[in-house]
């Protein structure tokens, strides 16, 4: 099957939604049922170290709506029932009540994984076979999400589960596997990977998975004969643990001759499938023999020798028409005789088993072999099939014919010590001959019933797996194999699946299923080896995607953190909390945190959690059967509890690690965010009184401009008066002094008042030095209030126009009569210059001030002073809690680091 290298394997963005929406959350969730697992101890050495912390967290009260879990929960579960639930959980969690998932996109393709894990080197390696396989069963559908939370909080769940079979929560048959992982100081976040991966056909990868693995742990052996004799039993206990599994899950009412049946279909598929498995290699041998020495065209004896060899000897052929072709082209010119038909007799077995074999693939029900071949033989086929019958050459061929040129003319072909498996089970029962055994055996009709007939199969069966699985036998069986996975293999799924099959299932199966085990307790032996098949194939593809996602979270987290506004995260808290807004800050620096700190599992953490889920992925982990299916009877037992706990232990340690230097750098973050919000509100007020102010000041300049006007005017007057007598002219002195007020009025108003006035505009009055006066304890009144705005005024004017010098040149234009009788008069007009006025600033703005002191403003004062006062007293407060914010922070940096 293709491997569709284009796939992307993580969805695009989802935007943002509750975190309890985002996909695995059912699988992290604490069990209040729990079947193979327990809750951590709250004495548990990591567990504890995070509960303190938490619990001291959660004594911080800066925000009274903020949800705090004040311990850990921990869980440790290993479900082993494959059909409904199985793998692992370890779930760790003080979780976020108020908290936004956001979909993060992520760009890795199935062709990425190929290339990562080496998958297209053409390698041999069991490993990288399964991967490959797998990759043909499965679809991978993946999801990454940031999270931003509000609350007390840290988590970390590791969650691999799985089933062949639908359920209620996974109706898509496949396994699930999640790690997420946070931390929040009321403020905090983390992520979630979420994987499914879909199986699309459990039968068929059961199937191929078994067949590859048994297919090379022969070819590992060299075919040794030791093994090969158990060849046709190692897949045969991986399908039997599968189909009888998925009967009992499917069927609440069991019967027991029909498990009787699914039994004995896969035994003699099984069986079959060697017996076509020998057929071949006894055809492919002799056609390599007899090929290599005839005399045929070199264009011709090439390429049937190049596909022979392709296929190792113990493979059912392939069915290659265009191989077929050419063998029967060249049938003619093989030299008659002995070697020719020789060579008809092994090309129609090697195309007999190629039509048979296709019919035992893709059903559990064995095959009746009495209906029209998929192919038409080719004519020297054809014509030694019928010849070998006693037949007229043209004769149509069917599968009965074929079956009766195996059992006549194939199977004597073969050497006794191949048949071993069939001489051995069968032929005390069915025949005394290999041609008879075969032949029940290729039309199995239990007359009986399935149950009888697999007790007669049942005790040859068991006494031949005591031989063959004797630890003497199984060790010399694992000699042979090269060290690595075919090996580990071997012992892990193979051989414990043979022995539950055969040891455990058969006798469960003889006693009704009635021998002490339940029903669901048997699924669970059934389980074990399924599981580490399937287990171990995958998670090498599991591992590598999450390595993929353990290298980029840290800055796809970050960057997620800093569209906070973007992605809409506060208004989806908004609902749920109303500090939502104020800890937006707080909120993208414990995400950026989360990211640094939680996010990225250190790379021995990573290892080792991947190598200890293998070990929790092989529950039959000393390869002891009978003690697993005893353990199976208490519900709450748990296989390779130390490999769990040892995770649960390295995930608590990594929270506890960091939550010190979390809370350290959060907690400066969350105090500022209160204090800017405080401060935020001061503004607000300091707003308003800045606001009255001014109108006050803008209500005295209005009330004093007349008067000032007056008073300067009075004050450059004098000065000018002084300047007169400078003036020899008398006629023209007393013209100028009855102009003088007049030009220096004008001048006051033209030039000094709106230096003046504009320094006296620009006064701000101090509101923070009155809140100061009102804090030491002064009562803000109406006389107390005036009289501070008075002071401020005095002294900022003072400081404005205090050393300056308000001067100008007086000039007053005056105009006389000349009397020249008996002529007319002539009118004569002269600006006479009085040369420089100048008064000092302070002797202006201490008439400012006594003009300002003359007025009355309690009136304006009396009406605004209840909300000056409010005003007042709102700040005062709100620096008080800054303050104790401030103080607070200082003792918390302390306290939770």
């Amino acid at each position: 099957m293709a491997i569709d290298l284009n796939h992307q394997i993580f969805a695009s963005s989802s935007g943002a939604d509750s975190w309890f929406n985002a996909k695995g959350n059912a699988k992290v969730l604490l069990r209040t049922e729990l079947r193979r697992g327990f809750n951590l101890e709250l004495n548990a050495e990591a567990v504890a170290q995070i509960n303190v912390i938490l619990k001291k967290w959660a004594e911080l009260s800066i925000f009274a709506e903020v949800k705090a879990r004040l311990q850990i929960q921990g869980q440790l579960q290993t479900p082993l029932d494959l059909f409904e639930e199985a793998g692992l959980a370890v779930r760790l969690q003080a979780i976020a009540e108020l908290a936004v998932g956001v979909g993060i996109s992520f760009g890795m393709t199935v062709g990425d994984l190929v290339k990562n894990l080496g998958l297209n080197t053409g390698s041999q390696d069991i490993d990288k076979l399964l991967q490959s396989l797998m990759l043909e069963e499965i679809s991978l559908e993946a999801v990454l999400y940031g999270q931003f939370a509000i609350a007390v909080m840290a988590y970390a769940n590791l969650v691999l589960t799985g089933t062949l079979h639908p359920t209620a929560e996974q109706p898509q048959v496949g396994f699930q596997f999640i790690f997420d992982a946070g931390m929040g100081f009321i403020a905090g976040g983390g992520y979630r990977f979420f994987l499914h991966a879909g199986i699309q056909d459990p039968r068929r990868l059961v199937g191929r998975a078994s067949g590859m693995l048994a297919y090379e742990i022969g070819r590992g052996s060299g075919f040794d004969s030791n093994i090969t004799g158990l060849l046709p039993f190692l897949r045969m206990g991986i399908r039997v643990s599968y189909e009888i599994g998925e009967y009992l899950t499917q069927n609440n009412t069991v019967s027991v001759d029909e498990v009787s049946k699914v039994y004995i279909q896969v035994l003699v598929q099984e069986l079959q499938y060697y017996l076509f498995m020998l057929i071949g290699a006894y055809a492919r041998t002799e056609l390599i023999a007899i090929i290599t020495n005839s005399p045929l065209p070199e264009s011709q004896a090439p390429v049937l020798l190049k596909q022979l060899n392709q296929e190792d000897a113990w493979t059912v052929p392939s069915n290659s028409s265009t191989f077929f072709q050419l063998a029967d082209e060249i049938s003619s010119k093989i030299p008659e005789g002995v070697q020719q038909d020789s060579y008809k007799k092994a090309l129609s077995s090697y195309w007999a088993t190629s039509q048979l074999f296709g019919l035992l693939e893709g059903s559990p029900e064995l095959p009746l072999y009495n209906g029209a071949i998929s192919a038409s033989p080719l004519p020297s086929v054809k014509a030694w099939i019928n010849q070998t019958l006693g037949r007229e050459p043209d004769i149509t061929l069917n599968q009965e014919d074929v079956v009766k040129f195996i059992i006549s003319s194939a199977v004597p072909s073969i050497r006794s010590e191949k048949l071993e498996p069939f001489m051995d089970l069968l032929s005390p029962q069915f025949g005394a001959s290999p041609q008879e055994t075969v032949k029940w055996l290729l039309n199995i009709s239990p007359a009986s019933g399935y149950q009888q007939l697999l007790n007669t199969v049942s005790i040859p069966l068991q006494s031949y797996m005591d031989r063959k699985l004797s630890a003497s036998n199984i060790q010399a069986m694992e000699a042979k194999l090269p060290a690595g996975t075919g090996r580990n293999m071997f012992k892990q799924v193979l051989i414990p699946a043979l022995e539950i099959s055969t040891g455990v299932l058969l006798p469960e199966i003889e006693s009704g299923l009635t021998a002490g085990m339940g029903k669901k307790e048997v699924k669970e032996a059934l389980s074990a080896s399924l599981i580490t098949l399937i287990g171990r194939s995958l998670i090498p593809l599991v591992q590598e995607i999450m390595r993929e996602v353990n290298k980029n979270v840290q800055g796809l987290l970050s960057n997620t953190a800093s569209k906070i506004k973007e992605l809409g995260v506060i208004s989806k808290l908004k609902g749920l909390n109303e500090i939502a807004e104020v800890l937006e800050k707080p909120l993208q620096e414990g995400v950026k945190l989360s990211a640094d700190l939680i996010a990225p599992l250190p790379p021995d953490l990573f290892e080792d959690l991947f190598y200890s889920i293998l070990d929790v992925l092989t529950p039959i982990g000393n390869n002891d059967v009978i003690a697993f299916s005893e353990h199976l009877n208490r519900p709450n037992w748990i296989p390779r509890i130390n490999e769990i706990e040892s995770m649960s232990t390295e995930l608590s340690n990594h929270l506890a690690t960091k939550a010190t230097t979390f809370a350290v750098k959060i907690i400066p973050s969350l105090f500022q965010a209160l204090i800017d919000d405080l401060l935020r509100q001061i503004e607000k007020f300091i707003a308003y009184l800045q606001e009255t102010f001014n109108r006050l000041v803008q209500l005295i300049v209005d009330r004093i401009k007349d008067e000032l006007i007056e008073r300067l005017t009075r004050l450059y007057l004098e000065e000018a008066r002084l300047l007169l007598s400078f003036i020899p002219s008398k006629q023209i002195r007393d013209k100028v002094n009855d102009a003088l007020e007049s030009a220096v009025n004008k001048v006051v108003k033209e030039l000094i008042l709106g230096q003046v006035l504009d320094s006296l505009m620009s006064v701000q009055i101090d509101e923070s030095k009155l809140i100061k006066l009102v804090r030491e304890g002064n009562a803000l009144t109406v006389d107390f209030l005036q009289n501070y705005i008075i002071n401020e005024i005095q002294e900022q004017l003072d400081k404005k126009i205090g050393l300056k010098n308000f001067s100008f040149k007086l000039t007053v234009p005056i105009s006389f009569k000349i009397d020249l009788s008996p002529f007319p008069p002539i009118e004569h007009k002269q600006d006479v210059s009085l040369g420089l006025l100048s008064q000092p600033g302070t002797q202006i703005a201490k008439i400012v001030m006594e003009v300002i002191s003359g007025i009355n403003i309690r009136s304006e004062l009396s009406d605004l002073i209840y909300y000056i006062n409010a005003a007042v007293m709102s700040v005062i407060n709100l620096q008080l809690k800054i303050e104790t914010l401030q103080n607070d922070m200082a003792e918390a940096l302390v306290k939770y680091g």
